[in-house]
């Protein structure tokens, strides 16, 4: 083999690697992105919480007021008209979107019930 044919080999496998470890990296970072836990508030009044990404709320719980006053919570597939997955949001009607903090008591129960 030619010098300047092992040294090219050489570049390509360089490149191949490192290329593999950028990919790597930006896929952890994306995932890292979506295992945050949001709380979505709509000018409906009703609350969803759960990993909030493209205008859509996975995994989503929901807080309403009740009749009297107080806040229910459930997860989405636990209602009554029974969703078959996530829920889409339409960005109109968001008033307030906010990162939950690891320790927040919705994150945890949201992480208990998994």
């Amino acid at each position: 083999m030619k010098k300047g044919t092992i040294i090219l080999s050489i570049i390509m496998i360089v490149c191949g690697i490192l290329a593999s470890i950028l990919t790597y990296i930006g896929w952890k970072e994306h995932n890292k992105e979506h295992d945050l836990f949001y709380a979505v508030s709509i000018d409906n009044g009703d609350m969803y919480f759960g990993h909030y990404y493209n205008d859509t709320v996975h995994n989503a719980w929901i807080i309403r007021k009740n009749e009297q006053g107080g806040l229910s919570t459930n997860s989405i597939r636990d209602l009554v008209w029974k969703p078959a997955g996530d829920v889409k949001i339409n960005s109109e009607k968001v008033i307030v979107v906010t990162q939950l903090a690891d320790d927040s008591p919705v994150v945890k129960a949201i992480r208990e019930a998994k």
